[in-house]
């Protein structure tokens, strides 16, 4: 995937599309997140699975500009 700077901050981000069709930048760095799957018996204790997942920018941006991305985000204008 590529990547591209933060206009803001300087990090690394990937820009995703969301349902909407809207353009999400994730940071680029997959953080693990540990998911648990019920078991089909019950006694038995939920599978646990290590998967890697992508935050979104807008919530770890360290910019002091990043509260005006984040007002643009939640108007809907994030592209």
């Amino acid at each position: 995937m590529e990547t591209v700077p933060c206009r803001s901050c300087g990090a690394s981000l990937i820009w995703g599309v969301n349902a909407q069709g809207e353009r999400v930048p994730v940071d680029a760095e997959p953080r693990k997140r540990i998911t648990l799957w019920p078991s089909k018996d019950q006694a038995l204790p939920p599978l646990a699975s290590l998967i890697d997942t992508y935050v979104s920018h807008w919530a770890t941006c360290s910019s002091p500009e990043a509260q005006a991305w984040r007002a643009q985000q939640s108007q809907g204008r994030t592209g």
